[in-house]
């Protein structure tokens, strides 16, 4: 028997629940340095995920540039952490202070 915190995680994980891109990328947010790697994380951090494009903070149109040349990385990194296609796309956003 499962208990009611197992069936609610499975629910939001199954990517059916409206709450399942929010519930992953809250999840995402804590677990961003296992996921991407330590030299990437000080300088990105998740913001939001909407119909498969997930948007990053990033510091600089620099930063912006260097996402785009390893966004298909992060993509196969970000499915493979959470065991299903969730991004397609990814889509950095310039803001002064990237971990708000």
């Amino acid at each position: 028997m499962h208990s009611a915190s197992q069936i609610l995680q499975s629910l939001l994980e199954d990517g059916k629940s409206p709450l399942a891109d929010s519930y992953l990328c809250y999840r995402l947010r804590f677990e961003w340095t296992q996921v991407i790697g330590e030299k990437l994380a000080p300088f990105c951090s998740p913001r939001e995920v909407r119909k498969g494009v997930l948007y990053l903070n990033v510091p600089s149109s620099a930063w912006a540039q260097q996402i785009r040349w390893i966004e298909h990385e992060l993509i196969h990194k970000l499915n493979t952490h959470v065991r299903r296609t969730w991004v397609k796309e990814i889509r950095a956003v310039v803001v002064a202070n990237p971990h708000r």
